[in-house]
């Protein structure tokens, strides 16, 4: 299969050594799957699971590191949407839509919407830290849009990859690269493709896309959150 150009941003946000072997509880969703062990509603399931409740997989699927890019165990759902069973769909069609934020940041490029929370379950890490710059935003959303900034600098414009679609209206309303900072526990971050894009004329498997990042990392092993962001 070809990877969708929009996938181009999540390897340019959430960056992957291809080295690293999968968690083995990923490895074993596949193996059982393909052994005929677990239906596809079953692996899908779990794969969900893995992304928002891994403390609540079966021994034998828990993954012992959150996952550096949650984006394949999404695609693999949405790829077979039609396929599952409709307890399944109940149970997390959340996954296929946005969420709503309290409040949204430009990152200082113009590449980037950053939308947070600042209280709730998905609240940013220090959410009352507004010091470098004294500028109304929590630092760490400051910090968070840097990041993407620098990333995309680096990957497109440096280097000279393709850049991802503009989505319209979705998202704020404005053709910024919309990132949410909301928590998904199984994974570093994750990039949502949306719909098909005819923007540019050539590039075949083009789609719409936005990410979601850790709005704190907590729990992730990170003395300071910035590591893994």
């Amino acid at each position: 299969m070809r990877i969708p150009t929009a996938l181009i941003i999540a390897g340019l946000i959430l960056w992957t050594n291809p080295l690293e072997a999968l968690p083995s509880g990923l490895e074993n969703i596949e193996a059982d799957f393909e052994s005929g062990k677990l239906t596809l509603t079953e692996k899908l399931t779990l794969k969900a699971l893995m992304l928002t409740d891994p403390a609540s997989l079966p021994p034998r699927y828990r993954i012992d590191r959150p996952l550096k890019d949650g984006t394949l165990l999404i695609l693999d759902i949405i790829q077979n949407w039609s396929e599952a069973d409709d307890e399944f769909k109940r149970r997390f069609s959340f996954l296929l839509y946005r969420v709503d934020k309290q409040a949204y940041f430009d990152s200082p490029f113009g590449f980037f919407r950053i939308h947070y929370d600042t209280t709730g379950g998905h609240a940013v890490y220090q959410p009352d830290v507004d010091i470098d710059p004294a500028d109304g935003i929590p630092d760490f959303v400051n910090r968070t849009a840097e990041y993407f900034d620098l990333a995309w600098y680096y990957i497109c414009d440096t280097l000279g990859y393709d850049t991802p679609p503009f989505d319209g209206s979705r998202g704020g309303g404005e053709d910024l690269y919309d990132v949410y900072m909301h928590r998904y526990a199984g994974a570093y971050g994750v990039t949502f493709l949306e719909f098909p894009s005819d923007q540019r004329p050539g590039r075949d498997y083009d789609y719409t896309s936005y990410i979601y990042v850790d709005p704190t990392y907590n729990g992730f092993g990170y003395e300071d959150r910035t590591l893994p962001m």
